[in-house]
């Protein structure tokens, strides 16, 4: 799956390899070791999907500006990416919960801080 980012209304629409497009929140970005990836939250409840997780593209900037997702083959990386971003997350809330663990509602990261990917 992959596709342009429209910034302007913050949704992603990609296409499953069925042919079905999908939309998706965009959430945040992460940057590590020199690399960008996007975060994005499913609009619509999407099926062996749980309805807080989120799903992880690295960004990749063409000649154009435009911004392609490619999926994240290595396991090590997607792990450290989203370990980040829970990280992220914590930092930035500022209620009595922990958000990586709990699930908190607080709106920090678009409330997508419950700890699954």
């Amino acid at each position: 799956m992959a596709d342009d980012i429209n910034n302007e209304q913050d949704i992603v629409v990609l296409v499953d390899p069925n042919g079905k497009e999908v939309k998706f929140e965009f959430v945040d970005v992460v940057e590590r070791e020199d690399k960008m990836y996007a975060v994005l939250h499913p609009i619509e409840p999407l099926e062996g999907m749980d309805e807080d997780s989120c799903v992880i593209f690295a960004m990749e900037v063409q000649d154009d500006d435009s911004v392609l997702l490619n999926a994240i083959e290595d396991e090590a990386e997607l792990e450290a990416v989203y370990a980040q971003y829970v990280e992220l997350c914590e930092s930035d809330c500022d209620c009595d919960e922990d958000c990586g663990v709990s699930g908190c509602d607080c709106g920090t990261c678009g409330g997508n801080c419950d700890g699954t990917k």
